[in-house]
């Protein structure tokens, strides 16, 4: 099944997860921008990143990375 990386980058949280291709969500992650940015804040978005791709494996590599 195909599914794609999404991460809403807000002024208050960042949201990343996966989304399949009949449009459900998985792995989402909800964290706040302080938390995750840091000094490294390129390095964080990248492990979480893999993180979820890890956690989806079932599904194949992702299709794409949407960043909005």
């Amino acid at each position: 099944m195909k599914y794609v990386i999404g991460m809403d980058v807000g002024g208050t949280h960042i949201r990343v997860g996966a989304v399949r291709e009949d449009g459900r969500l998985q792995g989402l992650r909800k964290l706040l921008q302080k938390e995750l940015l840091g000094e490294t804040p390129v390095q964080n978005l990248v492990e979480l990143v893999k993180e979820i791709v890890r956690e989806q494996a079932g599904l194949g590599t992702p299709s794409a990375l949407v960043v909005g």
